[in-house]
């Protein structure tokens, strides 16, 4: 596992995690502290001991800026007591084991090494203090202490892992709906500014039209720089308006704008309209509509016009769309530019939320239908 998804390394990263590294890091070292205390209380203790108690201290603390250098520092030291049999705490194998849980944590191979050289010199200083029996007994509860301490340290090395991996979902959530967002929204806003100037039908009533589309588009592009600043995920928001007042009043719009380029359609929305959608599901309905409209200005034929109907079924709200192409070549053009880009990434996203989006063509009509669960 690499070091920047450590359990010492991710809380750099993470509140919580360094809260829970703080807090153990105090632990071990007021264990250690008070049990070196009442120990000095018991017998006078020499220079040498007072030495490798500051050391071993001072390691301690390390540990959190350098995780790998104050955790070997402290095996180092517990090796060296049990081969030089230098006057040291006792109590030091509790930073010990968790010097261990540390380095377990950061690197499977530095956790193996530092489990054995720390057990093997744990077995060392118990038979270096005039034990000559070699019981199990002895041996068994020393292992097992190091075997528990690198199983710690895998289960924190493995919850550092998820974590990080959720908040990298989470941050890839929030990428694809921001680009979601601008695509239905900034985007949609260009193409229709394209629209009303376009050369066949500019007149100056469009002039002041594109010009509220513009400011509108704007407005959006700086609430997503807010939206982006402030690091906000909408997608667990749940939305408390009147999404049936909205649906008419973006569609009016887009039925509007369509009449102002010279498109004559039809339009009709479903009264019994689900209360308290998610914004991940207003997100994909306004986002439909705005490419089902973009399309419509794009390819239909204004001969013959249009029908878009919005309405509730099954729990579900189904957009249908229905216009006719100007030819066979166009017809050809709009299923390629959009049924593999724009409606394609729809057709993605919903299946991912459970929903369907189907299109197909019959001469040279044209049909779509999206199904988009409310639930």
């Amino acid at each position: 596992m690499s070091q920047s998804s450590s359990f010492i390394n991710y809380a750099h990263d993470n509140k919580q995690a360094s809260y829970r590294v703080r807090i153990s890091i105090i632990i071990v070292l007021c264990i250690y502290v008070v049990s070196v205390i009442i120990n000095s209380t018991l017998q006078t203790q020499t220079l040498q001991y007072w030495f490798i108690c500051m050391v071993s201290c001072v390691c301690i603390g390390v540990q959190y800026y350098l995780p790998i250098v104050g955790s070997w520092t402290l095996i180092v030291l517990w090796m060296a007591k049990a081969i030089f049999i230098i006057d040291s705490p006792y109590f030091l194998f509790f930073p010990v084991l968790f010097s261990v849980i540390v380095l377990v944590s950061i690197d499977y191979c530095y956790g193996v090494c530092a489990a054995i050289i720390s057990c093997l010199s744990h077995v060392l200083d118990l038979f270096g203090n005039g034990n000559d029996n070699y019981d199990l007994v002895y041996v068994l509860p020393v292992i097992m202490l190091y075997v528990c301490a690198f199983c710690i340290g895998l289960v924190l090395s493995y919850s550092a892992q998820r974590e990080y991996l959720a908040k990298q979902v989470s941050v890839m959530r929030e990428r694809h709906r921001v680009a979601r967002d601008i695509h239905d929204q900034i985007l949609g806003s260009i193409t229709n500014i394209q629209l009303l100037i376009n050369e066949d039908y500019l007149v100056e009533s469009n002039i002041g039209i594109a010009r509220n589309v513009v400011n509108d588009a704007v407005e959006k592009a700086r609430a997503f720089v807010i939206d982006l600043e402030t690091n906000y995920n909408n997608d667990i928001q749940d939305v408390k308006s009147d999404i049936h007042a909205d649906v008419i009043e973006f569609m009016q719009d887009k039925y509007q704008l369509l009449r102002n380029i010279g498109i004559d359609g039809e339009y009709a929305i479903t009264q019994n309209f689900p209360v308290g959608v998610n914004a991940t599901f207003r997100s994909l309905l306004f986002g439909l509509i705005q490419e089902s409209y973009n399309n419509i200005a794009k390819y239909a034929d204004p001969r013959y016009g249009y029908i878009v109907t919005v309405e509730t079924k099954n729990n579900n709200v189904v957009l249908h769309v229905t216009d006719v192409i100007h030819t066979l070549a166009e017809r050809d053009e709009h299923d390629d530019k959009n049924v593999h880009s724009g409606l394609e990434r729809y057709r993605r996203l919903l299946s991912d939320y459970g929903g369907s989006l189907t299109v197909s063509v019959d001469g040279r009509y044209w049909r779509m239908s999206a199904v988009i669960p409310t639930m």
